[in-house]
């Protein structure tokens, strides 16, 4: 029995000696380039010095460097007891790392060992790092509507990261500048009001390629406007070239070629407003904005005139919108009577210059039916000059008188074998209410065979017209015959 009891402690001795040549309970020591609370490195290479040889294959599975939380592919180069790393990808300047290693790993000398290592740093120097400053805007301020925002680095911003990198929304059209180490955001159009906006600055670089030490974040906000606008006046507006004037507010005394103007409350779009502005019947014309007011003001400039004494409707539609985007709660409808009046031809008649002789009377202003002789010397000389005037019920300007003579044509009318009218001469008394025309080559006509002749002048627009825009209703057609005495 004691025989065996000896054998038995001479084989757990045996074993127990044995064994502690691969298996040690206490920890190896590893060091490193990069010293623990150590919060920036800047060489080409970490080296790494175990306490024991480690089975290089076994431990390089266990070395991990992560570069912002992600692990990376690193080159390792071993010497005894010593190893040198570095990121396959090369380093980054400004972005954080992690060295870490915690296995067990087998030793050459020791068996089985534990090793751990733990470290963050950034990479580069810190003299030279690169962080947000500041913004000229604090959190949650209120911003006019064109303001600028100016973001302040530590160094200058390489230009292409920091257009990837910074991030506004909502989005919103911008202008960027970059001088030195700011960075100036405009608005192209302005600031939406009524709305918060957020901005990130994310993995942006400097100009000596160091990545930002982090992200940032801020939000502003745009100024307030719950008001809708609203039309506070419509009126009449005299137009001389380019220039404007207010007459007053009152559409019914609305003459052709006035215009017609609005005032608004706010600042309004322009093209909303352009597109809000109806007329029943149909008025063609451009709105163009009153200069230094700011959108509020706009007048309405007819390219097509007014119908005489016609009844009208002109409709501004609640989608027009202020330059804020506010629409006007109700649309705005007037109507109004064009206070033109109508061109009329008063009188027609033959003048005589003889002593003796009466006007003779062709049309009295009223009724077409009757049909007057004008009468021919018996012994009438196609030569001889017959006057015959036409009075207008208002003054034809000047510059309009030559295109009202030519409205006016004298023509034979039956039968069509005598001879037509010429007409000489034609002439306006001073004040532009009469046309004279000096006719010959009449035929004189018989009891028998009387012979008419017919005056026309034309109506409408493209009539006779004066300075007002006002014209004859329809065209006008009088017939008279001619006889001798």
């Amino acid at each position: 029995m004691l025989n065996v009891n000896k054998i038995f402690l001479v084989a757990f001795l045996l074993f127990s000696s044995f064994s502690c040549k691969f298996i040690h309970f206490v920890d190896m020591s590893v060091s490193s380039t990069v010293y623990e609370n150590q919060r920036y490195f800047y060489d080409d290479y970490i080296y790494l010095d175990f306490s024991y040889t480690p089975d290089y294959l076994a431990v390089e599975n266990h070395i991990n460097l992560e570069m912002d939380d992600k692990k990376i592919n690193i080159d390792i180069e071993w010497e005894k007891t010593k190893c040198r790393i570095n990121p396959s990808n090369n380093w980054e300047l400004g972005k954080n790392y992690r060295l870490f290693i915690d296995c067990d790993i087998q030793t050459v000398e020791a068996g089985l060992q534990k090793a751990y290592l733990n470290r963050h740093f950034i990479y580069g120097k810190e003299s030279e790092r690169f962080s947000f400053l500041s913004c000229s805007v604090k959190e949650k301020e209120t911003v006019s509507q064109k303001q600028t925002l100016v973001f302040e680095f530590s160094k200058a911003v390489n230009q292409v990261s920091f257009n990837e990198g910074f991030h506004l929304s909502p989005s919103v059209d911008i202008e960027k500048k970059f001088k030195e180490n700011k960075i100036y955001i405009t608005p192209l159009s302005r600031w939406p009001i009524n709305t918060y906006f957020k901005w990130t600055l994310d993995s942006i670089l400097s100009s000596d390629a160091y990545v930002l030490d982090k992200s940032y974040s801020g939000v502003f906000c745009s100024e307030e406007d719950l008001e809708l606008p609203e039309i506070e006046s419509v009126g009449r507006v005299a137009i001389y070239e380019s220039s404007y004037t207010w007459l007053d507010d009152n559409l019914d005394a609305l003459l052709i070629g006035n215009g017609i103007g609005f005032v608004f409350s706010k600042s309004m779009d322009y093209n909303s407003v352009s597109n809000a502005i109806s007329f029943i019947p149909n008025v063609r014309g451009d709105l163009v904005p009153f200069l230094g007011e700011d959108n509020k003001k706009f007048v309405f400039i007819p390219s097509s005139s007014y119908k005489i004494d016609t009844d009208y409707k002109l409709t501004v539609s609640k989608s027009c919108k202020d330059s804020n985007s506010h629409n006007m709660k109700n649309d705005c409808i007037i109507l109004f009577h064009n206070a033109n009046e109508y061109l009329k031809v008063t009188n027609i008649f033959e003048e005589h210059y003889e002593d003796g002789m009466d006007d003779i009377e062709i049309y009295d202003g009223e009724s077409t039916d009757t049909i007057n002789t004008i009468k021919l010397p018996s012994r009438y000389d196609e030569e001889v000059k017959i006057n015959i005037v036409v009075v207008f019920s208002k003054a034809i300007v000047e510059r309009l008188r030559s295109k009202a003579a030519e409205s006016i044509s004298f023509s034979l009318l039956f039968p069509d074998k005598y001879n037509t009218i010429k007409v000489d001469a034609t002439r306006w008394n001073p004040t532009g209410n009469k046309v004279y025309f000096s006719l010959s080559h009449f035929s004189v006509g018989t009891q028998e065979i009387p012979i008419y002749y017919q005056i026309l002048i034309t109506g409408g627009e493209n009539g006779v017209i004066n300075a007002a825009g006002e014209y004859l209703e329809e065209s006008l057609c009088v017939t008279f015959n001619t006889s001798s005495h």
